[in-house]
């Protein structure tokens, strides 16, 4: 058993520092799943053009400058920051405000998605019509573990 430990030193290594970043740096949600439950909420008379998904971080509290004085402990404390977040823009073409609003309403009453807003709404001409061309934006938390896009296991808060 001494020979199998000395053996393998670099994968025992590898385990033990790699698992707390890679909780870090991997997703809690599969980002195929989230694609997925976006298109699958779009009416039938809406088409997708773009979608992004970007992981944010809270912004860190600014650190005094070298030689400048430390915040004035009697100051209220800064509300804590919160977690990670992954932001999602969809962009698309619908045939009129109906469509667009139903998928808006579709998509906030749908977890993991949250803050769902229409951030552009404008008509555009296309031969023989005009559509709605839009932009839809919304956030899902990282600090969640979910089983699959569409539902989060409770309790289960991300460290």
């Amino acid at each position: 058993s001494r020979r199998r430990h000395t053996r393998y030193p670099l994968v025992t290594g590898v385990q033990t520092c790699a698992l707390p970043i890679y909780d870090r740096i991997a997703l809690p949600v599969d980002q195929s799943s989230l694609i997925a439950t976006v298109t699958r909420l779009m009416p039938e008379r809406t088409s997708l053009a773009m979608i992004r998904l970007e992981v944010k971080e809270p912004a860190k509290a600014a650190e005094p400058a070298k030689g400048q004085p430390a915040a004035d402990p009697a100051q209220k404390p800064r509300v804590a920051a919160a977690g990670r977040w992954m932001e999602i823009t969809v962009r698309g073409y619908a045939a009129g405000n109906a469509e667009l609003y139903e998928f808006e309403r579709k998509l906030a009453g749908t977890r993991p998605f949250e803050g769902v807003t229409v951030s552009e709404n404008r008509p555009i001409e296309v031969p023989g019509s005009h559509v709605q061309e839009f932009a839809v934006n919304c956030r899902v938390p990282l600090d969640v573990r979910y089983v699959h896009a569409g539902t989060a296991t409770a309790g289960e808060a991300a460290r």
